[in-house]
């Protein structure tokens, strides 16, 4: 094991959406099932807390600090000082098992996220524009994961979870058109990929979620690394730190098993491992 240490104790029932503030020099990350956003700096020693009244799949900065959050109502604006919340789009609003999952904004400002539910393959990837205009990219999903851009932005990855699927598109940044969609990666083993961070190389960290472990792959797939982590239930990644060489790491209690959940000390804290990589800074929606 490499040297990972714990940077948040936040005991989150299930940590996802890890996102690095590059000018506050925060962490960001939310807790799905208790509907809390987090953020922390490294001098802080337990993070800032926000209680929101619905579950929260991932979060995306504003150039007005305010938050978007896609959640189990739509996709929000967040304005934690006034603690006001504005949906902004609600495309399965009265699908009653669907909420969002993972998303990230791409280098043009575009909010990507995407749904899930616990039964089928019925949910979808969307855009939001910076124009709020929403754009149904990719159907037929089962659980939307982790998502990222190589360096060059002509290629994006969408993790579909229980398909253990990571698909690679020709992605075009003016219009933000998908095409040629295949395989990048398919997944055999214990746990299934979740989410993901692509760094400064094009590399890909995939979340190995119930595995405890992190896979590093080249842009041709090619396995160059395999990091494992004190707990199983890993759920997301992503660079940041003063050199986006910091991965930071959100981790489940929920998703273990009962008995393990009294055992596992470490499930549900954020932790950080110093890499001699480098990440791709996160973009603002807008």
């Amino acid at each position: 094991m490499r040297d990972i240490e714990v940077f948040s104790n936040s005991q989150d029932l299930l940590g996802e959406s890890p996102r690095w503030h590059p000018s506050e020099k925060r962490l960001y990350w939310v807790d799905i099932e208790a509907g809390t956003v987090h953020s922390q700096s490294a001098r802080e020693r337990t993070p800032v807390t926000h209680k929101v009244d619905m579950k929260v799949g991932c979060l995306a900065f504003e150039s007005s600090g305010s938050l978007l959050l896609a959640t189990s109502k739509g996709i929000q604006r967040w304005n934690a000082d006034r603690s006001v919340l504005t949906l902004l789009a609600d495309p399965e609003h009265g699908k009653t098992d669907a909420r969002f999952n993972d998303g990230l904004v791409d280098a043009a400002g575009r909010f990507w996220a995407g749904t899930m539910t616990e039964n089928d393959a019925s949910s979808t990837l969307y855009c939001l524009e910076p124009d709020l205009r929403l754009h149904s990219m990719v159907n037929g999903v089962t659980i939307s994961n982790g998502i990222g851009w190589n360096t060059e932005n002509n290629l994006m990855y969408f993790t579909d979870t229980m398909k253990r699927i990571i698909w690679q598109f020709d992605f075009d940044l003016e219009t933000g058109a998908l095409a040629n969609r295949r395989t990048y990666l398919e997944f055999t083993g214990d746990g299934v990929p979740d989410g993901l961070a692509v760094d400064s190389d094009g590399n890909l960290w995939i979340v190995i979620c119930g595995d405890g472990s992190i896979q590093v792959h080249d842009p041709s797939g090619k396995q160059l690394d395999l990091l494992r982590f004190p707990t199983r239930c890993i759920t997301a990644c992503t660079f940041g730190g003063p050199e986006l060489s910091d991965l930071f790491v959100t981790s489940s209690r929920s998703l273990l098993e009962p008995g393990e959940q009294s055992r596992d000390t470490q499930a549900g804290h954020v932790f950080r491992l110093v890499t001699r990589s480098h990440g791709q800074p996160d973009h603002i929606f807008g």
